[in-house]
């Protein structure tokens, strides 16, 4: 279905698993951006403030 958002969800974290931050996060960003699931808007979200953070930290 086109409103299936868990699958870019998924996409997003093969993206930090291939160390590709910049692509994780704009799969992340889409997500909140266009999602109405609350369950996967909210962990699209806890990806990006934990990625975030780290690149702070390592800033």
């Amino acid at each position: 279905p086109y409103d299936d958002y868990s699958v870019i969800y998924r996409m997003g974290q093969c993206q930090i698993g291939a160390k590709n931050i910049d692509n994780a996060m704009q799969c992340f960003y889409h997500i909140i951006n266009n999602c109405e699931d609350d369950s996967v808007k909210s962990k699209a979200q806890a990806y990006i403030e934990l990625l975030n953070d780290n690149s702070e930290d390592n800033g």
